[in-house]
C-alpha cells in the first residue's frame, strides 16, 4: 500500500510504501507526530494515531526509551573534573602555605636577658661546629663556609664534605642582613648534608 506522507503541517507530501515509511521512521527521517493521508476518512492523521501503525509506534517508543536509558547510564565526567580542579587548587595553596610557614617559623634566639642566650666557647665552636656565614653584599646574599664562598646550589654537597672530613655534626650560622629565604635554604642544605643541629648567633636575622 502507498501512503501520502508529510511533516506535520507541511503543505508538501511524498508517496511512500508501507515498508519505505517504516524504514523512514526507524531512520529518523520522519517522526511519529508527522502525518499520513487516510483515504477512508479523507483527512491527514498523525502517524502515531493511525491504527495501521500502532504496533510500529509502540516499537519505536520502546527503542527511544532504551536509547535514553543508555544515555543516562553514561557517566558524567564534568563534576569529576570540577572536583579534581578544586583538589589541585587546594594542594597548591596548601604547599604554598607550608613553604611560607617554614620561612616564618624559624627559630628565634631569645635576647631579653644575658642569661637567656646560650654561650659557647671558641674552642667548642672550633671542635664541633662548621661556621657558616651569610651576608648581604652588593644587593645579593652570599654564603661562606669556613671562610670560603659557596654557591647556594652547591651548599649541601660542600657541607656534607666538610662534615665528613672534620667529623663535625653541627653548624654555627651567622646570617647578617640576608633574606629569610636564604636562611631557609641554608637550613635545608644542612638537613640534606645530614646535619640536624643549627645554632644561630645572637646577631642573626635580617
Amino acid at each position: 500500500m502507498t501512503w501520502q506522507v508529510r511533516h506535520a503541517g507541511s503543505p508538501t507530501s511524498v508517496a511512500l510504501s508501507t515498508s519505505a515509511l517504516v524504514e523512514a521512521l526507524r531512520d529518523g527521517l520522519y517522526e511519529t507526530s508527522d502525518e499520513v493521508f487516510d483515504l477512508q476518512e479523507r483527512r491527514w492523521i498523525p502517524i502515531e494515531e493511525h491504527s495501521e501503525f500502532a504496533e510500529l509506534v509502540e516499537e519505536l517508543d520502546s527503542l527511544g526509551e532504551s536509547h535514553h536509558e543508555e544515555e543516562d547510564a553514561s557517566p558524567d565526567m564534568v563534576p569529576l573534573i570540577d572536583v579534581c580542579q578544586v583538589l589541585l587548587v587546594f594542594f597548591i595553596l596548601t604547599m604554598t602555605y607550608l613553604e611560607l610557614s617554614k620561612a616564618l617559623l624559624l627559630p628565634q634566639v631569645p635576647t631579653d636577658t644575658p642569661e637567656a642566650i646560650p654561650r659557647v666557647s671558641r674552642q667548642q665552636v672550633t671542635q664541633t661546629m662548621i661556621v657558616v656565614r651569610a651576608e648581604r653584599q652588593g644587593g645579593q646574599d652570599r654564603v661562606f663556609v669556613e671562610g670560603e664562598e659557596v654557591p647556594i646550589s652547591e651548599l649541601a654537597n660542600v657541607l656534607a664534605r666538610v662534615a665528613r672530613q672534620s667529623r663535625k655534626n653541627e653548624i654555627l650560622l651567622q646570617d647578617r642582613g640576608v633574606s629569610w629565604g636564604t636562611t631557609v635554604k641554608i637550613i635545608d642544605a644542612a638537613t640534606g648534608a645530614n646535619i640536624r643541629k643549627v645554632h644561630f648567633t645572637a646577631s642573626s636575622g635580617p
